[in-house]
């Protein structure tokens, strides 16, 4: 005899699914067990959403409507008496968190990043149990974070696992927080973007303190109205020398 799909735990909810019923208006379900045991399908349709001029505002991919159906799936967790299980799977434990945050109104989005950050350690460590969750895998998964996209995406990893495993601390028989003990590497370089900008050579700084002190660009400009044409002149001049007072480069 073959064994069927073993039972959802209690609060958390299964795959939600979207139906567009006009444009920028959507129906979002999902299913959750209840503190009965008995599965619930929860409806929600996109809120309304009023702009600046008061003109609604599309739910264009149906993410609103999603909100709303996992905030109500985190009414019956709260419900529950928080009562997880070390057994869930860090992956359902996102679930539960995600839908924590939506209930406490967080911003769309902060919503987002940590989205990003939750497919990472999804990817990484996703189908693990909580008490299989150890503080060398947490330092593990955040330095080849830090390696491939940098230290401020480690640094926000980090923020989000503390988070939603002190979420779990207080809501499961889990006692200890494998973040808690992390402890993140100083050697990171910063990647792309997120780099900064480089040292300047001294020559190279001759020549932009030289470019700035003869610039034609307003001279080629003699449409400028008087006044704003001496202003402009006038945040040049004091732009150098501030730049020279700071440098000693004259």
């Amino acid at each position: 005899m073959t064994r069927g799909r073993p039972p959802r735990p209690l609060g958390v909810p299964g795959k939600p699914m979207l139906t567009e019923l006009t444009p920028g208006h959507w129906k979002a379900r999902v299913r959750v067990r209840d503190s009965s045991g008995k599965r619930r399908e929860l409806v929600r349709v996109s809120p309304t959403k009023i702009d600046a001029r008061h003109r609604p505002i599309p739910d264009r991919t149906g993410q609103r409507a999603l909100d709303a159906v996992m905030a109500a799936a985190a009414v019956i967790t709260v419900g529950l008496g928080g009562e997880l299980s070390t057994s869930m799977t860090v992956r359902d434990l996102w679930v539960r968190y995600r839908a924590s945050l939506i209930a406490q109104d967080r911003t769309e989005s902060t919503i987002a990043r940590y989205d990003e950050v939750a497919k990472m350690f999804n990817t990484a460590f996703g189908d693990r149990r909580l008490f299989e969750v150890t503080t060398s895998a947490v330092e593990t998964f955040l330095t080849e974070v830090g390696k491939a996209r940098g230290p401020s995406n480690m640094r926000t990893g980090r923020i989000v696992l503390s988070g939603m495993f002190r979420y779990a601390v207080r809501t499961s028989p889990l006692e200890v927080n494998p973040v808690r003990e992390v402890q993140m590497p100083k050697n990171i370089e910063a990647k792309g973007r997120t780099g900064g900008a480089g040292d300047l050579t001294t020559d190279e700084l001759r020549f932009i303190l030289s470019a700035v002190r003869t610039s034609q660009t307003l001279a080629r400009r003699p449409s400028l109205p008087p006044l704003l044409d001496a202003r402009l002149r006038q945040r040049r001049d004091a732009i150098t020398a501030l730049i020279d007072h700071n440098t000693g480069t004259r």
